[in-house]
């Protein structure tokens, strides 16, 4: 404590080496500080990344169940109809977007957001070959796949990986 008294009341001021110490250790802080907020930015971009494709996923995954897990009659078809059987809804992509379509109202559910969606259903095998069929929707939104067990099926399905999806609701 004495020596730092003194050096402070010292009226020479502070030689060229304790100058250059001061900026280096201020420089080391900075650039301490500086890697902190950028890898704190990075982290929260990334975060901020995956709760966006994962709400996506959860808002194709809502949009799913509500209107297919019970539709009681689903086809898949190359391209719509026309003229457009107004019986029936469509799913469908187009350029990124999920686009459905019930009567004459087109409502957009996911705007240019989803880079791969595949609508493919497959056969669940059972152990009884009595049993009613039952259908597996199997799609990607963003890179993440997810999936959804189709209810009131009661017919074979024979068509795969069509990009529409046709149903009605009971």
């Amino acid at each position: 404590m004495h020596r730092v008294n003194k050096i402070l009341q010292n009226e020479d001021g502070l030689t060229t080496v304790e100058l250059l110490t001061v900026i280096g250790i201020l420089g080391l802080l900075g650039l301490a500080f500086y890697s902190l907020f950028a890898f704190s930015f990075l982290g929260h971009n990334q975060a901020q990344n995956i709760a966006q494709k994962q709400t996506d996923l959860l808002l194709v995954q809502t949009y799913f169940r509500n209107e297919l897990a019970n539709a009681i009659e689903i086809h898949l078809l190359d391209s719509l109809p026309d003229p457009i059987d107004n019986s029936y809804n469509y799913i469908y992509l187009d350029d990124g977007s999920l686009i459905m379509r019930k009567g004459t109202e087109t409502r957009t559910i996911v705007e240019n957001k989803v880079n791969n969606l595949l609508f493919s259903l497959e056969e669940a095998t059972g152990s009884n070959q009595n049993s009613l069929y039952r259908y597996i929707l199997v799609y990607s939104v963003n890179d993440i796949e997810s999936s959804l067990i189709l209810n009131n099926i009661n017919y074979e399905i024979s068509s795969n990986n069509k990009p529409i999806i046709a149903y009605r609701k009971p």
